[in-house]
């Protein structure tokens, strides 16, 4: 166990939405680097990395209005951050469409009353 790798991350719903694929929503191995750790404390909001549980862990269940706070607190950051100039925002692009989905996504299951967890995952 101790040379697990989160390199893959994926949205887990205990139950699933009609018209959905949570698990295909965002490209697994780019969320798996979102490193927003830092961003969500100055945020005062949950970090990501608080509802993510390895293969070996005993995962937590979470409301997804939970997860959807910390999203759309860290795509507003994202999108702010975006408006400071035309590099900046070419840079930030890929995150903030990434954020976007998980927004829509967590939308729908909090609607839904759904919960959550982030299954962290290795390659192999």
């Amino acid at each position: 166990m101790a040379d697990f790798r989160l390199e893959k991350l994926y949205v887990i719903l205990d139950e699933p939405i009609p018209g959905i694929n949570h698990l295909q929503a965002v490209d697994p191995e780019e969320f798996a680097w979102h490193d927003t750790f830092d961003l969500t404390q100055q945020l005062g909001v949950t970090p990501l990395d608080d509802f993510t549980y390895a293969p070996f862990d005993r995962e937590v269940w979470y409301p997804a209005g939970a997860g959807l706070k910390s999203i759309r607190s860290l795509l507003q950051e994202f999108r702010r951050q975006a408006a400071t100039s035309e590099e900046v925002q070419q840079r930030m692009q890929p995150r903030i469409n990434m954020f976007e989905k998980l927004e829509e996504l967590f939308d729908q299951a909090d609607a839904h009353d759904r919960e959550f967890y982030l299954s962290a995952r290795d390659l192999d």
